[in-house]
């Protein structure tokens, strides 16, 4: 019961879920990994968004490992060591960054089955769930690892560790009896237009005996087509009936290998969109171009109706007259930026003299990622939040006009 309520509300309260393994990650950076992983898969499954529970009982297995990752959030210092001299860092470590790579596995696993046709997930219906389910048992292992690592932590004395290994024999038997409640439920898991396909298939004489008589096979998938408005081969050609023969016989372990090339673009793709939208919405306190420029070079470059962005040479040349007249209130000695004294207090003074128009058409291009010719609020945001951590925003323009300084 506990494992089909989790199918069936496992979209409820994964943002809040998710906001919590942040603020983990935050206090103990080396968790990041697996985290970024975890919200990567789990946004590509709302994008798909299908209604294959078997998939869903695989992301409620991922859930439930991650969350033992949110117990480090009664760890504040990371650098504390156990009583056997290492600390959660190390411990933890390389176990995250096996996990990341696990949950990367299954999503795409999870996607190549998702992708195949209902023929396939017929005649192969054995083979995928034995294949699906061993992502339970990787799931349960990295949980177990991960807690008997933060409960060794939490251990006071070697005599309590050695206590601790006894757990592990029955964590092993709780896994294996999960897999068998599993199995069982998978029998059940499947669509009403799977058990459509599976009832012609049986009613043709069966996956063996459709499987070599092309005839057969053609027929078969026309009505599969028909009755579940799923695309048939449209065609008894050759290559048609080898495409379809290729996806009946196509072994899951070789499906996955040749699934994850496709998948891995995918997955990079869609990383990198949650990264820049944290960058926008999560932005580091050095970001202070936003408030200068809401007080000042602005004014002059926009009218009443601006509604986010503004011409990126425009942009650039003001941003440039900004910093020379904030020099110049600093320091009224100063004639121009090109001249600096030597006792000259303002470390970004000789990075502002690259903001000019010799240098513009590079700084355009850092701003502007659309080539749009204008700057919106989010190009700004990105681009600030990409700088190093110790660098000002002058030092940052100037490493775009002219390279590394």
């Amino acid at each position: 019961q506990h494992i089909e309520d989790g199918i069936d509300h496992f979209f409820e309260g994964m943002p809040v879920f998710m906001n919590a393994l942040d603020a983990v990650a935050e206090v103990h950076p080396f968790i990041a990994v697996a985290v970024m992983a975890f919200k990567t898969v789990y946004t590509l499954e709302v994008k798909r968004r299908g209604n294959e529970k078997k998939v869903i009982a695989l992301y409620v297995e991922m859930k439930d490992m991650m969350a033992v990752l949110l117990q480090l959030q009664d760890i504040r210092d990371e650098k504390v060591v156990a009583p056997d001299k290492t600390t959660i860092e190390d411990r933890l470590k390389s176990l995250v960054e096996r996990t990341a790579e696990d949950i990367k596995a299954c999503s795409n696993a999870c996607d190549t089955y998702c992708k195949k046709k209902l023929l396939a997930k017929v005649f192969q219906g054995p083979l995928w769930d034995t294949k699906l389910l061993s992502f339970v048992d990787v799931f349960e292992k990295r949980r177990t690892a991960i807690e008997f690592a933060l409960s060794i932590h939490n251990t006071e004395t070697l005599e309590a560790m050695t206590a601790k290994l006894s757990n592990v024999d029955n964590s092993t038997k709780q896994v294996n009896a999960k897999i068998d409640v599993l199995m069982t439920m998978f029998e059940t898991l499947v669509s009403k237009e799977q058990k459509t396909v599976a009832e012609i298939v049986a009613a043709n004489g069966g996956a063996k005996a459709v499987r070599n008589n092309d005839k057969m096979l053609a027929t078969l998938d026309g009505a599969v087509a028909k009755a579940t408005q799923e695309s048939g081969i449209r065609s008894t050609g050759p290559a048609a009936l080898d495409e379809l023969r290729d996806d009946l016989m196509d072994d899951p372990e070789s499906a996955v290998a040749k699934n994850m090339v496709v998948f891995s673009r995918k997955f990079e793709i869609q990383k990198r969109q949650i990264i820049d939208e944290i960058a926008l919405v999560v932005r580091r306190e050095t970001d202070r171009i936003i408030q200068e420029v809401k007080t000042g070079a602005h004014d002059r470059i926009l009218d009443k109706g601006w509604r986010g962005n503004v011409k990126a040479r425009h942009f650039v040349l003001a941003l440039r007259d900004y910093y020379l007249e904030k020099m110049q209130d600093e320091a009224p000695k100063i004639k121009g930026i090109t001249v600096m004294k030597d006792d000259r207090t303002d470390t970004d003074a000789w990075a502002i003299k690259f903001i000019d128009v010799m240098h513009l058409q590079r700084i355009l291009e850092a701003f502007d990622d659309d080539a749009s010719g204008f700057i919106t609020v989010s190009e700004m945001n990105r681009f600030t939040s990409g700088r190093p951590i110790d660098w000002s925003l002058p030092h940052w323009i100037a490493y775009w006009a002219i390279g590394m300084l």
